[in-house]
């Protein structure tokens, strides 16, 4: 703070004049005025200061706060993204695991479906040479296999008159057929087996054990 300088005369104080006391009275307090406006400039200026320092401070504050909550939310951002990696990738394990099943189960149901389609063949091998429903019964000499009511009806049908042939005859080659040769057959247990039953016993007329390899 400068210092204030006073107009104030000694000497006049020890003249026996009220003016020169009253001039130097009104310069003492003008001094003393003037010290005081510069003391409230100062005041007011480090006020103003003050003020700027606040705003500057809480200024600061506020920036720090917004970087606290930035930092917060990249920091929550991150796990997030990192939960959802995470995520992504087990389910990227969980549909590799899945492809791998469903690629056995298509292997496996491919030998199902050859297995299945290998026994139509030979069940539709086995079914009878007139309504192709039935599985075969009985057989013939010349070995051609019917069902039993099939071939009964075939063999017992009403005679061709346009025909001067009588005999019985086979239905698929129409060789001669008697009803003592005709033997009953049954499928195995496996359906892999065709045998005929006779007098003598059961005999194996047909394995499908070979076409299998």
């Amino acid at each position: 703070m400068p210092e204030a300088r006073s107009n104030f005369d000694a000497d006049l104080l020890l003249q026996d004049d009220d003016c020169c006391i009253t001039d130097a009275y009104d310069n003492v307090v003008e001094s003393a005025l003037d010290i005081r406006r510069k003391f409230a400039l100062i005041v007011d200026q480090a006020r103003q200061l003050k003020s700027e320092l606040l705003a500057k401070q809480a200024e600061i504050d506020r920036l720090n706060t917004r970087h606290r909550q930035e930092l917060s939310r990249y920091q929550r951002s991150t796990k997030d993204l990192q939960k959802r990696i995470q995520a992504q990738g087990e389910r990227l394990q969980q549909n590799r695991e899945t492809m791998t099943t469903l690629r056995r189960r298509i292997t496996q149901s491919t030998k199902d479906v050859e297995a299945e389609r290998k026994k139509l063949d030979q069940v539709d091998f086995l079914r009878c040479e007139i309504c192709k429903e039935n599985i075969m019964n009985v057989l013939t000499r010349c070995g051609h296999g019917f069902c039993k009511g099939c071939l009964d009806d075939w063999l017992h049908r009403p005679a061709d008159p346009f025909s001067d042939r009588a005999e019985k005859n086979c239905p698929k080659c129409r060789r001669l057929v008697r009803e003592s040769e005709i033997r009953d057959v049954y499928l195995g247990s496996d359906t892999r087996t065709l045998s005929a039953r006779d007098g003598d016993g059961t005999t194996e007329i047909l394995s499908t054990d070979s076409d299998d390899e």
